[in-house]
């Protein structure tokens, strides 16, 4: 679990005075119920951990092909 600094406490010299278990229960008690249930959102991945779909350079083929023969000349 990564905690915000600001949940950490330190002393004069700026050593840290809690532990980790300490500033995460701190961290999680401050947070609502949805926050603490809600994870971050993922694009869907195939099998093989790549993303699908067409990468955005193109958006079909046909631009692709178009794009080729614009160089070509």
């Amino acid at each position: 679990l990564t905690v915000p600094a600001a949940y950490y406490t330190y002393d004069d010299k700026g050593r840290q005075t809690n532990t980790q278990e300490d500033a995460e229960k701190k961290y999680l008690a401050s947070l609502s119920p949805q926050e603490r249930t809600e994870s971050r959102t993922e694009t869907p991945r195939t099998e093989s951990n790549k993303r699908t779909g067409r990468p955005k350079k193109w958006a079909s083929e046909a631009e692709r092909k178009r794009a080729y023969r614009g160089r070509k000349q």
